[in-house]
């Protein structure tokens, strides 16, 4: 081991030679070990146990749109300790930041690190991912190809969220978030064209970072996975 992951052993967790700790490899292969040395940069240790999980179902992917400030890395961190797999960042027309100014890229990169901190804090078997943020018109794309699409409005009164769930455990649900300022209702009729359906998620309105968060913690509790 090297690098983030070795950084994290010996400074932040402390393991010491001879201690026995868990360990997970990001992609279902999680076991036992323990630290032989540390030495030149490098850890050495020996592997006592492995074995494979599999990921659980539903999947669940959350489409954020851009929210301003460190609001995005705090929900990445929240939502990858109930469960999220994956994150999809779009712009949408009340989004304080835009995408193509050459930084997108970096900002990805940037995210990735703040799953696998938020992922090793947590135990997740599997690391979650995140795209390069997305236009609107790309966003609207996406969400033609997912399954069950659940999009958090306060401009829904009746539908609940736990009503708004198959019986039958699908592949996966995605779910849908706006910025602050919420969603025009242009915007609403677009991704409900697109196969999104608009839930409540109760009469007091959430903080965008919050919002993935509680609609996560339903989905995973109404399915017996959290």
């Amino acid at each position: 081991m090297e690098g983030e992951g070795l950084f994290h052993l010996s400074k932040v967790k402390r393991v010491r030679r001879g201690e026995e700790f868990t360990w997970s490899d990001g992609s279902g292969t999680v076991g036992k070990a323990v630290l032989e040395e540390i030495d030149g940069g490098r850890a050495i240790f020996l592997v006592l146990e492995t074995k494979e999980v599999r990921p659980r179902a539903p999947s669940l992917r959350l489409y954020q749109a851009l929210p301003r400030g460190g609001r995005m890395e705090e929900a990445m961190r929240r939502c990858t300790e109930v469960g999220v797999d994956h994150f999809v960042p779009f712009v949408s027309s009340r989004s304080v930041r835009g995408i193509g100014d050459g930084r997108d890229e970096q900002r990805r990169r940037r995210w990735e690190r703040v799953l696998r901190e938020a992922a090793r804090q947590s135990r997740r078997e599997f690391l979650p991912t995140v795209e390069t943020p997305l236009s609107w018109d790309q966003c609207l794309g996406s969400l033609r190809q997912e399954g069950v699409v659940l999009l958090g409005w306060e401009g829904e009164r009746r539908r609940r969220l736990l009503d708004s769930l198959p019986k039958r455990v699908p592949p996966s649900v995605a779910l849908v978030v706006g910025p602050e300022g919420g969603f025009s209702r242009s915007e609403v009729d677009q991704m409900c064209e697109a196969g999104a359906l608009p839930v409540t998620l109760g009469g007091n309105v959430l903080r965008t970072e919050n919002a993935g968060l509680v609609m996560a913690v339903l989905v995973s509790g109404f399915y017996g996975i959290i």
